[in-house]
């Protein structure tokens, strides 16, 4: 304290001692419209920060823009609208989907396609090719059908027909067929034949259908059942999957 001209006590505050932190009883001095008053820290509404400058909000903390150079932890975090990077995310219905748009650890589009996906490709012109081609070594796929056909009294041949052979099995070719039909045994019967009976005369009808022709070699007393087989092995190539 000095005394001045004017025979007035004054003081400057850069020779007052300092204080390192502000707590909550501290006085601080306020010029209002009422004249110079104190308040306590307690009571003034800035923001808080200890020695170190971290800050405390204890209530509510509202702005237009919030910039951190390092992370944000928090236990609960709820907007209208994300955005990472200029791009805001994106907002999908519960669904499928395989190709994501990901900016700074955000969604920002999310599609699903289909023939164009690498793992469709992948899958239909690598993985499932080259299983089929290898299960087709292990093993076969046969067209195994057996009908029963009667050779009437007195004659020695009649036809028979396989129903849709090539309706199911398209690419099969009849000539392929040739020792693939054969004679699987007498149905029922009081006949005793006395030779063996072959199968010829193949033909596509044209309806889907295989007919054939059986013979016996002789002309049968009484009428002769005989069951015919079809049992042929497909190629890949005839495969209708």
């Amino acid at each position: 304290m000095a005394i001045n001209k004017t025979n007035a006590n004054f003081v400057n505050i850069s020779n007052l001692p300092q204080t390192q932190q502000a707590v909550d009883t501290d006085l601080i001095i306020l010029q209002t419209e009422n004249g110079t008053r104190t308040i306590t820290f307690e009571n003034f509404n800035v923001v808080r920060t200890d020695a170190a400058g971290n800050a405390t909000v204890l209530g509510n903390l509202t702005g237009n823009d919030a910039i951190l150079d390092n992370a944000l932890f928090y236990q609960s975090v709820s907007s209208v609208s994300f955005s990472s990077q200029g791009r805001l995310g994106d907002n999908k219905a519960n669904g499928f989907y395989n190709r994501f748009t990901i900016n700074g650890g955000l969604v920002t589009s999310a599609t699903y396609i289909t023939n164009s996906s690498p793992d469709y490709i992948n899958i239909t012109k690598t993985f499932l090719p080259n299983l089929t081609g290898w299960t087709n070594t292990i093993y076969k796929v046969f067209i195994d059908d057996l009908v029963s056909v009667t050779i009437p009294n007195g004659q020695n041949n009649t036809t028979g027909q396989f129903d849709n052979v090539f309706t199911r099995f398209p690419d099969v070719d009849v000539n392929n067929l040739l020792g693939y039909v054969t004679v699987a045994g007498q149905g029922s019967t009081t006949e005793r034949i006395s030779s063996f009976p072959w199968v010829g005369s193949l033909v596509n009808d044209g309806f889907g259908n295989l007919d054939f022709r059986v013979y016996l070699g002789y002309n049968t007393p009484r009428d002769v059942n005989l069951l015919i087989r079809l049992n042929y092995p497909l190629k890949p190539t005839e495969y209708p999957f």
